[in-house]
């Protein structure tokens, strides 16, 4: 990532797919959280030395840059099942003043549902993320179609399933009879 996509994307702001971090030292509970919900949503990216409420770039020193690095890692680690993140170094300063961002990949998992080591499971919800305390409730993400309907290849199972547009998600949770969909199948 060049210093120039960087700063367009914190111009945005956070996203469905970009959270940031500016918080010295974050617990590595609250990473593992975001690395789960985005594994089990669409992936996205982490951007460490960005302030999320102003969207100012702070930047972390090479002392920082290692730390949060292995706080990274070790989230990761505690991850089920496993999750495989990638980090860059992102020097967005100039030669007066070095503002470097660590930046987290993370994939949109294909082992879906990712748990933390305490057996929870995240998705995210706009730039949030929501715990998912339903056992039977899976967030299978879906692409919507420019014509506001949602585009996706149907499984073999048959259930019930509720479509919720906010998340972009099929729940598994009960339907009632009234806005149940069903598989071709079903």
């Amino acid at each position: 990532m060049t210093s120039d996509e960087l700063f367009s994307m914190v111009g945005l702001g956070e996203t469905f797919t970009v959270q940031f971090i500016k918080e010295k030292m974050p617990h590595r509970d609250s990473i593992a959280k975001e690395i789960v919900a985005m594994s089990n949503s669409s992936g996205g990216m982490i951007l460490f030395g960005i302030e999320d409420v102003t969207n100012r770039i702070v930047g972390l020193s090479s002392t920082e840059i290692e730390e949060y690095d292995q706080i990274v890692s070790q989230s990761a680690d505690s991850i089920l099942p496993e999750v495989r993140i990638r980090t860059e170094v992102v020097d967005c300063g100039d030669a007066l003043c070095s503002k470097n961002i660590l930046v987290v990949h993370i994939p949109e998992g294909k082992d879906k549902p990712y748990k933390t080591d305490k057996g929870e499971i995240y998705v995210k919800q706009g730039a949030n993320k929501r715990k998912v305390f339903d056992n039977g409730e899976t967030c299978l993400p879906m692409k919507w179609k420019s014509t506001g309907r949602p585009s996706m290849t149907w499984t073999r199972r048959r259930f019930p399933l509720m479509l919720s547009r906010s998340s972009g998600c099929l729940s598994m949770a009960k339907a009632s009879h009234t806005n149940r969909r069903y598989g071709p199948n079903g």
